[in-house]
């Protein structure tokens, strides 16, 4: 079972009739920009359980992974442009502070709904 701190669902596949996953940088960037919320974003470094939190089986980690190596064998040496990593699952990480008062906790809430029912159109 996932830990209850873990939100992996809503924003790591997009809402029922979006066309599927938003990659956590492009969240990050939209909590950051729009909303002036900061986040984080990656595969992190437990990346099994964050590939549990996501409902990957073997099946799609093989995939990914595969895609992954073969972008990156296409690239030339040095090349910033890693065109595969687009497809490299992770998760987004936003905290909460103590300090924070219940408006601006509800802030970041609010927007966090919003990334998750308007992140993925155009």
């Amino acid at each position: 079972a996932a830990p209850a701190d873990a939100l992996p669902a809503p924003l790591a596949s997009g809402p029922r009739g979006s066309p599927g996953y938003l990659h956590p940088n492009l969240v990050c960037a939209l909590l950051n920009d729009v909303f002036g919320v900061q986040a984080r974003g990656g595969c992190g470094c437990a990346g099994p359980h964050a590939q549990r939190l996501l409902g990957m089986g073997r099946a799609l980690q093989a995939h990914i992974e595969a895609a992954l190596v073969r972008g990156s064998a296409a690239q030339p040496s040095g090349s910033a442009w890693r065109g595969a990593e687009l497809v490299r699952p992770g998760v987004v990480r936003v905290s909460l502070s103590s300090a924070m008062t219940p408006a601006e906790a509800e802030v970041v809430g609010a927007a966090l709904a919003w990334v998750s029912e308007h992140g993925w159109k155009p």
